[in-house]
């Protein structure tokens, strides 16, 4: 079934920010059976739109679009579709009163006018609440086709999409049942994992995607079939096949983030967690306080940018005279003190140099993440050549992966 993505907004065309939502929106129309043949960028102008819109309405059976709803007087999708289906705006009184209540909670105010322009729909469009804010979706259905109409702001577009757009598009594909799993790996490039598993990202049906992310490589696999159990069992082969192949690279799956897989880890085994962190400045500990409950086993942590702040701690002096600061040995050795100091079950620590210049004889980019579980202790090392905040973001997402695969392995 054959979707496209219309993207509303100058500002998109002008490069002053980057089109999140429309990337997102593909790969989840990809899961449910959608091939998005299109995806069109447009200004605020209403003629324009309005030829996009038609164009897209008589070539394609699904038409997702984004933006243009709020309340100023360059938001014209309402009116682009209103004069795309030859209807008349009118004002809704339910999504009227959701507005009010909404910004005079918000604001303490009554609204200004000009905001309940977002309650004007056509009278063949189901308005979709906006729970995250004011403006809402429209869904319009005619002739076998749909056209969803959802916000621009990114987190309120996909809190609808969530919340109704994945039922609309599940009941407009009837013939198929869809099921997915994404299988998220660390530790080898995206070309690395091609070549372990060939013939599996050749195969159209499951189709099994891969991309990069700020966490490593997910695959994801997408299976189609008439019933649900044949697709859940073809989705099954692949799973099993992919771990066959990655099964030491794999530390998650769907939703799940690498602080939240060491969190229920950490409560599984009723242990506790600490940090001590240099080159990360606190990142990993932020991270892993990200979770909801982390108060249960994170004890705390230790920012020790300078070398004095980690012998002031009792890091040993010997291990950072003879191995340098930014070493192996002075990473186990910060994660053996931040167990002492804390009577934590488990020490994270990391040193290294984020760049743009090399710390000590290190190249920027080089970090050794000390690992010490118990009487267990380990040091590993990473690079990642970027810029210095994709350095920091990709070694506290490292220290952690690897903090979830010893408490795996003991």
């Amino acid at each position: 079934m054959k979707a496209e993505i219309v993207s509303i907004g100058t500002e998109l065309l002008m490069g002053e920010i980057t089109d999140t939502n429309a990337t997102y929106l593909t790969n989840q129309l990809t899961a449910f059976g959608m091939k998005t043949t299109h995806v069109t960028q447009v200004r605020d102008d209403l003629d324009e739109i309005v030829d996009i819109l038609s164009l897209a309405w008589n070539r394609s059976k699904i038409i997702v679009v984004t933006g243009g709803l709020g309340p100023t007087h360059d938001d014209l999708t309402r009116d682009a579709i209103a004069k795309l289906f030859n209807e008349e705006l009118y004002r809704d009184p339910n999504i009227e009163n959701h507005i009010k209540q909404f910004l005079s909670n918000r604001t303490g105010r009554t609204p200004a006018s000009i905001n309940l322009r977002q309650a004007d729909i056509i009278p063949s469009a189901q308005p979709i609440l906006n729970t995250a804010g004011t403006a809402p979706g429209l869904l319009i259905q005619s002739d076998g086709k749909v056209l969803l109409s959802l916000p621009g702001v990114p987190h309120e577009m996909e809190k609808m999409w969530q919340e109704a757009g994945s039922t609309i598009m599940a009941n407009a594909n009837t013939n198929l049942a869809i099921k997915t799993r994404t299988i998220k790996t660390f530790g080898l490039s995206e070309s690395a994992v091609s070549d372990l598993i060939p013939e599996i990202l050749s195969e159209k049906d499951p189709y099994t995607g891969i991309y990069a992310k700020p966490d490593g490589i997910h695959l994801r696999i997408i299976s189609m079939a008439p019933s649900s159990e044949e697709a859940n069992k073809k989705l099954i082969n692949i799973q099993q096949a992919i771990v066959h192949s990655l099964k030491e690279f794999i530390w998650g799956w769907d939703e799940d983030t690498p602080a939240g897989v060491l969190g229920a880890l950490l409560t599984n085994k009723g242990a506790t967690i600490a940090t001590m962190e240099s080159m990360t400045g606190g990142l990993i500990g932020s991270t892993i306080t990200d979770v909801p409950g982390s108060s249960a086993y994170y004890k705390g942590g230790f920012i020790t940018y300078e070398t004095q702040a980690k012998t002031n701690l009792g890091v040993s002096q010997n291990d950072i005279h003879t191995y340098g600061v930014v070493s192996p040995q002075v990473a186990l050795s910060m994660a053996k003190r931040t167990i002492e100091l804390t009577n934590a079950d488990v020490g994270i620590s990391i040193t290294g140099s984020a760049g743009p210049t090399a710390a000590e004889k290190e190249e920027p980019g080089t970090y050794y993440i000390g690992i010490q579980y118990k009487d267990k202790g380990t040091a590993i090392t990473g690079t990642f050549r970027s810029n210095r905040l994709a350095v920091k973001l990709r070694a506290t997402t490292h220290a952690i992966i690897e903090t979830v695969k010893l408490l795996n392995s003991v």
